[in-house]
C-alpha cells in the first residue's frame, strides 16, 4: 500500500513539472513572437519611408534621417562646376585628407596622441601653425564661427602639403566692434594677449619653436602685427611670424573670372563660397540678403582721422557685400590659394634658421647698444 501511494506521488509530480515547461516554453515563444513583430513592423516603418532619428555628432541634438527606400529627393550642393570638392571633417570643419604619407601621423595637434606628438615636432622641424579666427556674427546665413573655419581649411590644406604640426582652433581675438550682435565673444585685451603669449611659451616648451599665426579675421590684423613686433622686447627661445598672403597672379586670374558680386567684404561672396566649399550644410541660402550689407556712410564726412567707431557707423549690420552666389570653385580657389602659399612659408621655416639668427643678433646688439 505504502509503495502504491508513493508511485502515484511521484506520477503527479511528474505531471506537474511538464505543465511548468510547457507553460514556460509558451511564454518563450511568446516573447520570441512579440520581438519578431517589433522587428517587422520597424523594418515595416524604415521601408515605408518613415523617418528614424539619430543623434547629430556635431550639435548632439537629433536629426531625422529619411528612408532613401522611400525615395524622398535629398538636395546635395551643386557640383555642375566641375570643382574638386572633399567631404568635410565633423571635428574641425575643414576637409581633410588622410595623414600626410611621409609623416603618417596627423597633422592636427587635439588627433595626436602623446607618442605621435614627439615624432611631430621632429617631423615639422619646430614647426607649428595657429589657425586663428573669432566668434562672431556674419550676416544671416554664415555661422559664428565662419573665420575659424576657414582659417583651419587653409592651414590644414597647407600642412598635408608640407608637413607642419596645426594647433587647434584659436578663437580668441580683437572683435568689440561686433559686441551689438547676438553671439558675439569679445575678450579683454589682457586676456587676449596672455593667452596668445602664453600659448606660444607653452607650444616652444614643448618643442615647437617656429610658430606661425595664420589670421582668418579681419579684426585682429593690427593685434597680431603689434604681437609679432613686441617679440623683439624681451630674449626668447622661440620666434613668432605672420603670414601675409601675396598675389598670384594665375589663382587671382580665376577668381576675378568667378566672382560676381560689386561689393564683397565681410560675409560677402568670397566668405560665402569658401564656407560653402567648406561645410555647405552651415551655409544658410534662404537667409542670405535679409540685411543689408551696403556701407551707410555715417562717419563720411569726418576727415582725416580713425575712430573705433568707425566699423560700426558704415556696417551696423556686421554684414559688408552684396551676396549673389554660393560658388564652390570661388570657395575652393581661395582656400587653395592661402594653403600653397602657406606651405612656402612653412618650407622655408623648417629649412631656414635664419629668422632665429637675426633675433639673436639684435638681442644681443639691444643688451648694449653703445658697444
Amino acid at each position: 500500500m505504502k509503495r502504491n501511494i508513493a508511485l502515484f506521488a511521484m506520477m503527479l509530480f511528474a505531471v506537474a513539472l511538464v505543465g511548468q515547461k510547457q507553460q514556460r516554453s509558451a511564454g518563450v515563444l511568446a516573447q520570441q513572437s512579440a520581438v519578431s513583430a517589433g522587428v517587422l513592423a520597424q523594418q515595416s516603418a524604415v521601408s515605408a519611408g518613415a523617418s528614424v532619428q539619430q543623434p547629430d555628432d556635431r550639435a548632439g541634438v537629433p536629426v531625422q534621417q529619411s528612408a532613401v527606400s522611400s525615395g524622398a529627393s535629398v538636395q546635395q550642393p551643386d557640383d555642375s562646376a566641375g570643382a574638386s570638392v572633399q567631404q568635410p571633417d565633423d571635428r574641425a570643419g575643414v576637409s581633410v585628407q588622410q595623414p600626410d604619407g611621409k609623416a603618417g601621423i596627423p597633422c592636427q595637434m587635439e588627433e595626436l596622441t602623446s607618442p605621435q606628438f614627439a615624432k611631430a615636432v621632429e617631423l615639422s622641424g619646430g614647426v607649428c601653425v595657429i589657425p586663428i579666427g573669432i566668434i562672431e556674427k556674419h550676416a544671416t546665413h554664415l555661422p559664428l564661427g565662419t573665420d575659424l573655419y576657414e582659417a583651419r581649411a587653409s592651414v590644414v590644406m597647407a600642412a598635408q602639403k608640407e608637413y607642419a604640426v596645426v594647433f587647434p582652433p584659436y578663437f580668441v581675438g580683437q572683435i568689440f566692434e561686433a559686441k551689438h550682435q547676438p553671439g558675439t565673444i569679445a575678450y579683454s585685451n589682457d586676456l587676449m594677449w596672455k593667452m596668445l603669449e602664453e600659448t606660444c611659451q607653452e607650444l616652444s616648451r614643448n618643442g615647437l619653436k617656429k610658430i606661425i599665426l595664420f589670421n582668418g579675421h579681419g579684426g585682429s590684423t593690427y593685434f597680431l602685427n603689434y604681437f609679432c613686433q613686441s617679440q623683439l622686447a624681451t630674449r626668447k627661445d622661440y620666434i613668432v611670424v605672420l603670414f601675409q598672403g601675396g598675389p598670384d597672379e594665375a589663382m587671382d586670374q580665376q577668381i576675378k573670372n568667378l566672382k560676381k558680386a560689386k561689393l564683397d567684404g565681410h560675409a560677402g561672396e568670397e566668405e560665402t563660397s569658401m564656407m560653402y566649399f567648406i561645410r555647405p550644410d552651415l551655409v544658410d541660402t534662404e537667409a542670405m540678403g535679409m540685411e543689408s550689407g551696403l556701407n551707410q556712410g555715417r562717419l563720411d564726412l569726418m576727415p582725416h582721422a580713425f575712430a573705433g567707431i568707425n566699423w560700426y557707423a558704415r556696417y551696423p549690420n556686421h554684414f559688408a557685400g552684396d551676396v549673389l552666389q554660393t560658388n564652390r570653385d570661388l570657395g575652393e580657389l581661395l582656400v587653395s590659394r592661402d594653403a600653397v602659399q602657406l606651405a612656402e612659408l612653412i618650407r622655408y621655416l623648417k629649412s631656414s634658421n635664419r629668422v632665429e639668427e637675426l633675433h639673436n643678433e639684435f638681442y644681443l646688439r639691444a643688451e648694449d647698444p653703445l658697444k
